[in-house]
């Protein structure tokens, strides 16, 4: 009776790509100012302060142990080269942190890069060590892998790929806003031709685009939800949504383990959602909800072999 009175009621979730990112730019239109920044949170976090040459400065020193010669935007695209951009030959600062870490955990944590190294190097060598950021992710590398060298392949994550996600924010109709946040986080690797793509533990962002209370008369509750772009282990924006794909696979894994167990959806074709996220009129999504995403288009990156 109480299922037959819920599967009644008419909730409407529609979880859609929206048509702007949830981050502030593609990183390919950064200025200086905005790689900086970008560097800065990478590798402690926070935005740092003080004048711009001195932040570039201490940028170069923590990170490769010295200062160049070189121009101020020259040293600014050699570092953000060095942190994000990677090739069959020379993987990056990520890709590299990334493996590693992957590697020990068979997950990947959202702390800053100086944080993930001084964790790896307690579990491994016994202590932190001091020094430059990358003679240090060096020492790591050569216990993690075979003559510390990557085994890194060009791939490409074809269109509709599926991922499976956690959320790591509660969402309700009732409190929800138009454009807060919604954080999730990959719970499944992804791999392509054998090489890991997208790791376990990478977290994304989704916005939310539109909500609608419930209200007299019968109109019940409705929220847009749009989950945007996961990071792919070499640090590559792959673009996701909700398609027809990711809600079968979504409403499988809800039948699965029952339609009212907490943490599962069901999204049929118009979205009703099972008992364990309804709440009166209101669409209630807990934290730890299981679902499918999958990939926009297909995406062009770097995996690792790790078998």
């Amino acid at each position: 009776m109480r299922m037959r009175r819920i599967l009644s009621v008419w909730l409407i979730l529609t979880l859609m790509l929206a048509q702007t990112s949830v981050f502030a730019a593609p990183e390919s239109d950064l200025t200086a100012l905005g790689k900086t920044s970008l560097l800065e949170k990478i590798y402690f976090g926070t935005e740092q302060t003080g004048p711009f040459v001195e932040r570039v400065a201490k940028l170069e020193k923590d990170i490769l142990g010295n200062e160049t010669k070189a121009s101020l935007l020259d040293k600014v695209d050699t570092l953000y080269n060095y942190t994000k951009v990677s090739s069959t030959a020379t993987p990056s600062f990520l890709l590299k942190l990334n493996s590693a870490e992957w590697l020990f955990n068979h997950s990947i944590s959202t702390m800053p890069a100086q944080s993930r190294l001084e964790t790896l190097e307690k579990n491994l060598l016994g202590s932190t060590s001091s020094g430059a950021l990358d003679a240090r992710l060096g020492r790591l590398m050569q216990v993690a892998f075979t003559s510390g060298q990557l085994n890194t392949s060009s791939v490409s994550v074809p269109k509709d790929t599926l991922i499976k996600i956690r959320t790591l924010s509660k969402i309700d109709s009732a409190k929800s806003r138009v454009g807060d946040f919604v954080a999730f986080k990959v719970i499944d690797d992804v791999y392509i031709n054998g090489y890991l793509a997208i790791p376990a533990g990478t977290q994304g962002r989704g916005r939310i685009s539109q909500v609608q209370q419930k209200a007299n008369f019968g109109r019940d509750a409705k929220v847009e939800i749009a989950f945007d772009s996961v990071e792919a282990l070499d640090g590559t924006i792959v673009k996701t949504l909700i398609g027809d794909k990711a809600k079968e696979q979504t409403r499988s894994l809800a039948l699965a383990a029952g339609a009212s167990v907490a943490g599962l959806a069901i999204l049929g074709p118009i979205g009703i959602v099972g008992g364990a996220f309804v709440h009166g009129q209101e669409v209630v999504i807990p934290t730890g909800t299981d679902m499918f995403i999958q990939t926009a288009g297909a995406t062009e990156l770097y995996g690792v072999q790790m078998k």
